[in-house]
């Protein structure tokens, strides 16, 4: 580019926003060797059920796939999503687990017009889990829940400015942000075979 820096295609996750914290990523590129701090420590114990909220649905919603030559680490996928699936990686989450106990059974890939992707899994119970990535103010048009450290609670006018300035703030940085949300089908996914049938009454979870 202008300045010449080589641009080599990788994306890092930064900074994680979940239950009203902000935390910070550290580390380079695809390796999923980093931390995840607030305020510079490690986080509490009550701050990690949140961030691991957040990575299911960072992995959840995914596609890439990490692979290690030599040293190196790669990603085979989007560059976006292999920074998602790390950021996931560090904040707790487990793929392999997940993709054994929460088998996919439909997708709707990411497009420029919609702005999200979205999968449908099936959890344990028998039911079905819609996990959608996206543009903040496309994901926060389609829910009405929030997910918070004490619970899920409907989402409100003054959650929205909150998560938008959050949004903002992430962005001043010049980041990249993205949003995350989850919503728990209220029938078989077999009777979700449509986009607006799945991404609709969305819980918001957290920004990346």
């Amino acid at each position: 580019d202008k300045t010449g820096t080589l641009t080599v295609g990788k994306m890092t996750a930064r900074a994680l926003y979940v239950a009203g914290q902000r935390f910070e990523v550290t580390g380079e590129g695809y390796g999923p060797t980093g931390e995840i701090l607030v305020d510079g420590k490690a986080p509490e114990p009550s701050q990690r059920e949140p961030l691991l909220e957040l990575a299911s649905i960072l992995l959840g919603c995914n596609q890439a796939r990490l692979t290690k030559t030599g040293e190196a680490w790669q990603v085979m996928g989007d560059p976006t999503e292999g920074a998602l699936l790390v950021a996931g990686l560090k904040a707790g989450g487990n793929l392999d687990r997940l993709e054994q106990t929460f088998p996919k059974q439909l997708e709707f890939p990411f497009d420029s017009d919609r702005k999200r992707s979205s999968v449908v899994r099936r959890q344990p119970n028998g039911s079905s889990r819609a996990y959608v990535n996206g543009a903040p103010g496309v994901i926060l048009a389609l829910c009405t829940g929030l997910y918070t450290a004490t619970g899920i609670r409907p989402l409100t006018e003054e959650d929205r400015h909150t998560l938008l300035a959050a949004t903002q703030a992430m962005a001043a940085q010049a980041l990249r942000v993205l949003g995350s949300a989850y919503r728990d089908l209220p029938g078989p996914a077999s009777e979700m075979s449509t986009q607006e049938a799945v991404e609709q009454d969305l819980v918001f979870v957290g920004l990346t």
